[in-house]
């Protein structure tokens, strides 16, 4: 996992400074602010050889991208993102009453694709970085490092193409080292998480 970190850290770093590069010679900008609604999604957590599994409540996003239009197709940018906790739907054992949470922050390199010349402008998009997830078993809290990725579809609004509505399938993952607070004791753990994300942005 740390290896494949560190390439797509690589991959962003130079697909960044292309872009700062080429940021003169694109034919428009677009910085976009985006609120959404996380839907109910799985939860997969991986400690000390075992593995369990959750469901995952609602919740909302916030996301700031910007934009270049590369050409009529193709916008290219980066973005980033914060993904609040929804609530865990814990099974009942012990720990039953405790609360997890597992709050994302995405810096993610996007493709937005306009496979139509109508008014409307649908678009494909994508979305391919790294994570930063603030994970808490309930006891413990630790920062995860991992991957980010995102696919989905949007459309500008005719007459109001500043205003873009969205729907994208996201998946988070990250892995690190829990500190038990109790006994000092530390285990490797790994997270991942999807939900589908439900969005409405403004250009500026």
């Amino acid at each position: 996992m740390k290896k494949a970190i560190r390439q797509s850290l690589k991959i962003m770093v130079f697909c960044l400074s292309i872009l700062l590069l080429s940021s003169s010679t694109a034919l428009a900008e677009d910085n976009i602010f985006k609120v959404g609604y996380l839907a109910a999604g799985k939860v997969t957590t991986a400690a000390s050889g075992s593995e369990a599994k959750f469901d995952l409540g609602g919740s909302v996003a916030f996301w700031f991208e910007r934009a270049l239009e590369i050409n009529e197709d193709f916008e290219l940018g980066y973005g980033v993102a914060l993904q609040l906790s929804g609530e865990f739907e814990e099974d009942d054992d012990y720990y039953s009453f405790h609360e997890k949470e597992s709050i994302c922050f995405p810096f993610f390199l996007l493709l937005n694709y306009y496979p139509l010349t109508i008014e409307g402008l649908p678009y494909l998009t994508g979305h391919f970085g790294y994570n930063l997830m603030l994970y808490d078993d309930g006891d413990n809290n630790a920062n995860l490092h991992g991957l980010y990725y995102a696919l989905g579809a949007g459309i500008r609004l005719p007459g109001y193409p500043n205003v873009r509505a969205e729907v994208l399938y996201t998946a988070n993952s990250g892995s690190g080292t829990v500190v038990d607070v109790w006994d000092d004791t530390s285990e490797k753990v790994k997270v991942s998480l999807s939900r589908i994300c439900l969005n409405v942005g403004f250009g500026f």
